[in-house]
């Protein structure tokens, strides 16, 4: 199952968006059986593919000979940091924010809502040429608040790997340590952000997909407690 052919990972993908709101526990979307391993795919289709799966909550059956698994399949079927999204008890499918035309194709933004507080963000590209852009945490959380536009946020990339995976990272821009969190889960750290995710390159068919963690009393003039914290939340991550 190819990228972009008639029954590719993208016309699902497309399929899939307006339906997440009627998955959930025990009734999960079903996007097909992974195709990662099985060739006719690059590398970062086969990313593209195993990461939108995980994000839209599509159970992940692999359809690949476990017999003969290449040791690049197994990197991608064993991301902890992209399985743990799929498993996220809160069991929310990723929303599609907008699609936008590219050259070959298009540039698609999802976001979906973590029970932890986090936000799960990819950004995937279906065309034919590398995309060098920002993503908006207006578009983002389009459909949240002022409040959480507003915030800034500890930035992981789930798919790269802390250099050393016990190392203690510290950062200065109004916060003295970022909260520790497993590697294995969280991906690689990135830094803070506020407004934008700046600099962001997505290669033909790659997906780029991050964990943004809220830092709570980042906007001037809010308190950081429990109670606020559980006014500021909705379904919908209303901060």
């Amino acid at each position: 199952m190819p990228l972009v052919t008639d029954c590719a990972v993208t016309r699902i993908i497309d399929f899939a968006a307006p339906l997440g709101q009627k998955g959930g526990a025990g009734h999960w979307n079903d996007l097909d059986m992974l195709e990662v391993g099985n060739g006719g795919m690059t590398y970062d289709e086969y990313v593209t593919h195993f990461s939108m799966w995980a994000i839209l909550k599509s159970p992940l059956i692999l359809g690949n000979d476990l017999t003969s698994m290449s040791d690049e399949t197994f990197s991608i079927v064993t991301n902890e940091a992209i399985i743990s999204v799929s498993k996220d008890r809160q069991g929310s499918a990723a929303n599609r924010i907008w699609k936008k035309e590219v050259a070959g194709g298009d540039l698609q933004l999802w976001v979906g809502w973590l029970s932890n507080w986090d936000t799960v963000v990819a950004l995937m590209n279906t065309g034919e040429e590398t995309i060098k852009t920002s993503v908006s945490i207006a578009d983002v959380f389009t459909d949240g608040s002022e409040w959480s536009r507003r915030a800034a946020y500890y930035l992981y990339d789930l798919w790269e790997l802390e250099d050393n995976m016990d190392a203690n990272i510290t950062f200065t821009p109004r916060v003295e340590s970022v909260p520790r969190k497993d590697p294995r889960r969280y991906g690689k750290y990135k830094g803070v952000v506020r407004g934008h995710i700046q600099n962001v390159q997505v290669k033909p068919h790659q997906t780029r997909v991050w964990k943004l963690g809220v830092i709570w009393g980042s906007v001037d003039g809010q308190e950081d407690n429990a109670q606020t914290k559980l006014k500021r939340r909705s379904a919908r991550y209303d901060l």
